[in-house]
């Protein structure tokens, strides 16, 4: 994310707010996780769908977490979300 103001924006900071970019980073972080791990049901678009759904639970369960402010590492975070629902 462009925070700097003196640099245009990129195109998905003009594309999508700040809420929806963080949903696609959990997304991607999930659906990588996923494929290093050889996740699959055999049905690739029932997994897509999955990832959406448990990166908005994540946003959801994680809303108020600031993340890089103590603790709370967000990678260490989503990725044992992740790999619970994969295991469930």
């Amino acid at each position: 994310m462009n925070t700097n103001n003196t640099l245009p924006a990129t195109p998905v900071e003009n594309a999508l707010s700040q809420p929806a970019r963080r949903l696609c980073e959990v997304v991607a972080d999930i659906a990588f996780l996923a494929g290093a791990k050889r996740y699959h049901s055999g049905d690739s678009r029932e997994d897509v769908q999955h990832f959406i759904e448990w990166a908005a639970e994540f946003e959801r369960v994680h809303a108020s977490t600031a993340w890089g402010t103590g603790e709370d590492d967000y990678l260490i975070a989503v990725e044992a979300f992740a790999l619970a629902k994969m295991n469930a």
